[in-house]
């Protein structure tokens, strides 16, 4: 079982890991990586039908003086529907070794399993498998954005004890009761959640803003003298285009307008728009999702912990400053990129402290 004095990292996978129950309790900033921990874990793909395969990444990283073992990573799927009391995404039950509903899928940085058969009725808008001796309980709820989700765990070793992260995959259930003619249209328009991307990780340096994505050789990092305070910006792709043949199916095409972009609702890494159902007015909306970053570094000082788009949808970047330790050496640090439907990706840069 999990011991009573270690961490929970909850997050999505979205994210799994940015949104779901308990905010870490790490000592000192959550930003700053004093001991080996996951920070994000990845579904790929970002959503999923019953029976489909989907692979599992985790975002394991250490302080440069406690390198990672990746084998020491466990992960497991669960199965127990999360109580309708419950805050957050998953079961709390779901956090430990072994137990019902929780099934070994493998060891590693990364895992392979299946989406339960009857996921969307265990976690989705169909109408859950009767127990024996039990009343009739009702489907989940959907989240803000009309989502239902299939947790997965991921066991590490930290400070001796055992601690955990816990993913989600967004599940491919529809729309559950609604009238006829939106189950339609929501099938024809809506496309599954894709991870977003950093396609950049910048500094402004000297009033010039330097790519930090090109250099992670050691021979090529920034060097940045002690107590300096340096302006981030990370960015992510564009919208998702209109109907114009670029092979992304946008959340105002479907396969009757645009036939050349929707035949496979192929997603982007951007903050999309999608469709989802509105129960009190039960009718279809269009949203746009937000794109948030988690920030992450072995030293130094963050001005935020966590970022986020402002308020236009235009808008593709996420800035943060970070001020440099006054000890001199090497710096790794970790960008998250979350979206609205749980949605993960990351990237890593190091930059070299010293005069």
């Amino acid at each position: 079982m999990v011991s009573a004095t270690s961490n929970f990292t909850l997050g999505m996978l979205g994210a799994v890991v940015l949104a779901t129950a308990c905010r870490p309790e790490i000592e000192g900033r959550p930003s700053i990586i004093q001991e080996p921990r996951v920070l994000a874990i990845q579904s790929f793909p970002a959503e999923a039908a019953e029976d489909a395969r989907v692979t599992y990444q985790a975002l394991y990283v250490g302080p440069l003086d406690k390198p990672v073992d990746e084998t020491d990573l466990g992960w497991a799927n669960c199965t127990l529907r999360k109580p309708l009391s419950t805050a957050g995404a998953i079961n709390p039950a779901c956090l430990a070794k072994s137990g019902d509903g929780i099934e070994a899928i493998g060891n590693g940085v990364s895992a392979e399993t299946a989406i339960a058969t009857e996921a969307c009725r265990m976690f989705g808008p169909s109408q859950p498998p009767a127990e024996t001796g039990k009343p009739a309980v009702r489907a989940a709820d959907p989240d803000t954005t009309g989502g239902y989700y299939q947790p997965v765990t991921v066991r590490f070793p930290s400070q001796g004890l055992s601690d955990f992260a816990a993913g989600v995959t967004r599940l491919a259930c529809g729309i559950g009761a609604a009238p006829q003619a939106e189950v339609i249209e929501y099938n024809k328009s809506y496309r599954p959640n894709a991870n977003p991307e950093i396609t950049a990780i910048n500094a402004l340096i000297k009033t010039q803003k330097t790519s930090l994505l090109n250099s992670i050789a050691p021979d090529a990092m920034i060097q940045i003298p002690p107590g300096k305070t340096l302006s981030l910006e990370a960015v992510w792709p564009e919208d998702c285009g209109a109907c114009n043949d670029d092979g992304v199916c946008d959340a105002n095409e479907n396969l009757d307008s645009c036939p050349t972009d929707c035949p496979d609702k192929v997603g982007c890494g951007s903050a999309e728009q999608y469709v989802t159902f509105d129960p009190a007015s039960r009718t279809l909306a269009k949203k746009s999702e937000q794109i948030r970053m988690s920030w992450f570094a072995t030293a130094g000082d963050f001005e935020h912990e966590r970022t986020g788009s402002n308020s236009s949808h235009n808008d593709y970047t996420s800035e943060n400053t970070w001020t440099a330790p006054d000890s001199p050496g090497q710096v790794s640090f970790w960008v998250v990129i979350r979206d609205d439907r749980r949605g993960v990706g990351w990237k890593p840069f190091q930059l070299m402290v010293g005069n």
